[in-house]
């Protein structure tokens, strides 16, 4: 039981009770407020026709109690790019960047908030990559904004792009993109053309490589693919001692390389030793497949994420690309997956330990990957097969970044809220369950497509890019009636005020940009005295918001709905909060009432009724007192008579006072 009413029975005309919380939690919005349980807060007023949540700028303190959240702090203005149009992190066990995106300039920074420091490097990006998706390889950072792919490389800083016109900053062979797979096609051929497959076309590279074994009297070679246009050809034959060396060309064709003098013949029989690269005409007709992908992850054979695969090309819907193993630069045209039917559309990526989850429009397919061979030994994975091998329904997904790994598993945005991939049962439906029935009801008014989202601490973040947040509670959930297929609903949290275009996490803290500035919330969602918000700076001098929190009940209607009750009493059992010097901090609280359909009433207000004494201006180290314990109770008659129900709020919206409610208590006797 999360409350308990005891009844005190006092004749047969009358009697009274008492109804107290035993654990206060976030929203409610699965039921009518009448239907729910009141250690929750209200999700929605149907008394006075508004929508708004019932709890705002609360977050979990403790097992069943609730704080006011943490301010935020500004750390930069960003007035190198004027507006930031993505942030996003690279970390690894040797360093962390992060990448602030503006348009068609990009700043990389060891700093999570400062892009114009010594160390920051400033980059010319080809696209507006301001709506982009970002994700990490091994050591290189992916940028995917459906026409461009733009690969980062962490060691040396090089670049590189391929675009779905073909357009790439490979355009030499001479000075190519170092570690940029260069495959060769074909092997033993003959100078007529005739030979064997060797590797697959790269998708990120125009160039391609073919293997000529030279008879020393033929001097025009054909080639298997057409040579671009006006673009030079490049040739090399091997000397005696194993060396490639530079081959004088006269002229080519569409498919022929004539060259000035034959080419030697090999000195060792069947051995390659003539190599022609050239550019083939058909890459720009290849480039789109990758460069029009919105969704990254990665994914590989027996737990290892060693392969990157791409998908959510709005050409090629229901089409999956990966490249080779520990080889994120080469694509082999070859390596794709069909997944569905033509018109089935990719819409997210999602890899685990030992799943890849695709997940498309109508359904999520489940991908595994095995060895060609069961016998093969791990380290010949390359010749891995990923093979569909589970089909589930699913809501429709909602945005191509919006997946995270929260509580041990893959959840995303649906149209129906937070959807987790799991394994927890044996039913299909319980692969792809719902986490978020607690705030669906506010977080499905949303433009989901538009949101984004991040795994923090105990959390999920997710933000409407506009004022507010939503939060999900991991430590906090319980089984739901209302979502039969799903084993757990998390507690909801709903915080206004916060303007996230985008977030991050850095070293325990989590950071927003609202475009123009950065800021970062105070130390996780435990603050010391930081209640209030650094929302601007106005002639040098920082603006302060307060954070207006409160926690409302539904309408409590006692044991007996149907009899009207003398409301004579309540209490409020607050807590203080420790300063990072010791001292307790202010705390207070305004209490309001609705009793039945009457208005919003203030049955007790602030008045200076706080929990510590402080002398500001002594300079050692603070010296204060406290009149009451760290936690203590507020006690207020209410004397209302006539009444049904009864509604509460508990608010604060005080500098710098954290405001912990930790349970209520209202008297009441039948008339």
């Amino acid at each position: 039981m999360r409350f308990i009413t005891n009844n005190i029975m006092s004749g047969s005309v009358s009697s009274s009770g008492t109804v107290k919380s035993t654990s206060i939690h976030g929203i409610d919005s699965t039921s009518a407020e009448d239907e729910r349980s009141i250690s929750r807060a209200d999700g929605i007023s149907y008394y006075d026709g508004s929508e708004q949540p019932g709890t705002v700028n609360m977050i979990r303190t403790g097992l069943g109690q609730i704080s006011k959240r943490p301010g935020y702090t500004i750390c930069k203005k960003s007035e190198q790019f004027g507006t930031l149009g993505g942030v996003f992190k690279f970390s690894s066990p040797d360093k962390e960047l992060y990448f602030f995106i503006s348009g068609d300039v990009m700043a990389v920074s060891s700093s999570c908030y400062d892009f114009e420091s010594e160390d920051t490097v400033t980059v010319d990006l080809p696209d507006d990559f301001d709506d982009c998706t970002a994700m990490q390889s091994e050591d290189c950072m992916f940028f995917l904004n459906g026409n461009f792919v733009f690969i980062y490389r962490i060691d040396d800083g090089e670049i590189f792009y391929i675009g779905s016109d073909g357009s790439t900053t490979v355009t030499e062979y001479t000075n190519p993109f170092e570690g940029l797979y260069l495959p060769v096609l074909f092997i033993g051929c003959t100078p007529d053309g005739a030979g064997s497959s060797y590797e697959a076309v790269n998708l990120l590279n125009p160039y391609i490589s073919e293997q000529f074994v030279c008879d020393g009297a033929a001097n025009e070679f054909t080639v298997h693919m057409d040579i671009k246009s006006n673009s030079t050809v490049h040739a090399f034959t091997k000397t005696s001692d194993g060396q490639w060396t530079p081959a004088a060309i006269s002229s080519n064709t569409q498919r022929t390389v004539k060259f000035v003098m034959p080419p030697p013949a090999t000195s060792v029989e069947g051995e390659d030793n003539l190599k022609i690269i050239y550019l083939y005409d058909s890459f720009a007709q290849n480039a789109y497949k990758i460069a029009k992908c919105r969704s990254m992850t990665m994914y590989g054979v027996a737990g290892y994420k060693d392969r990157v695969f791409l998908a959510a090309n709005s050409d090629l819907p229901n089409m999956i690309y990966y490249s080779d193993m520990d080889n994120h630069l080469y694509f082999p045209d070859l390596n794709y997956l069909k997944v569905g039917q033509s018109d089935t559309q990719i819409v997210l990526l999602a890899g685990d330990d030992t799943r890849l989850a695709v997940i498309c429009n109508d359904n999520i397919y489940m991908v595994s990957g095995n060895t060609q061979d069961p016998q093969t030994a791990v380290e010949f994975l390359p010749n891995a097969l990923f093979l569909i091998s589970g089909i589930f329904r699913t809501a429709r997904p909602m945005g191509s970044a919006l997946t995270e790994v929260f509580d041990n598993e893959v959840v995303y945005l649906t149209e129906k809220g937070v959807s987790a991939i799991t394994a927890s049962g044996v039913l299909d439906e319980r692969y792809c369950q719902n986490r978020s029935a607690m705030i669906n009801y506010h977080l499905q008014k949303e433009q989901l497509e538009n949101c984004k989202m991040i795994a923090y601490d105990d959390f999920l973040v997710i933000s409407n890019r506009s004022d507010t947040l939503y939060l999900l509670d991991s430590k906090q959930y319980f089984k739901s009636g209302s979502e039969p297929f799903s084993y757990r609903q998390y507690d909801g949290y709903i915080w206004k005020g916060v303007n996230a275009k985008y977030l991050w996490e850095h070293q325990g803290y989590l950071y927003f940009s609202d475009g123009e500035y950065i800021f970062r919330f105070n130390k996780n969602f435990v603050s010391n005295s930081d209640y209030r918000d650094e929302v601007n700076i106005t002639d040098g001098q920082v603006v302060y918001n307060t954070i207006n929190a409160y926690w409302e009940t539904p309408a409590i209607y006692c044991q007996s709905f149907h009899v009207n009750k003398f409301f004579e009493r309540m209490g409020t059992l607050l807590s203080s909060q420790m300063a990072s010097d010791g001292a307790l901090l202010n705390t207070d609280v305004k209490i309001c009432a609705k009793f039945d359909n009457d208005d919003w009433r203030v049955i007790k207000d602030y008045g200076g009724e706080l929990s510590v004494f402080r002398y500001e201006n002594i300079s050692y180290p603070r010296f204060t007192y406290s009149d009451r314990p760290q936690s203590y109770a507020v006690y207020k008659r209410l004397l209302h008579k006539r009444g049904r129900s009864i509604k509460l709020r508990f608010e604060n919206n005080n500098f710098d006072q954290p405001f912990t409610l930790r349970s209520f208590l209202i008297e009441y006797t039948i008339m």
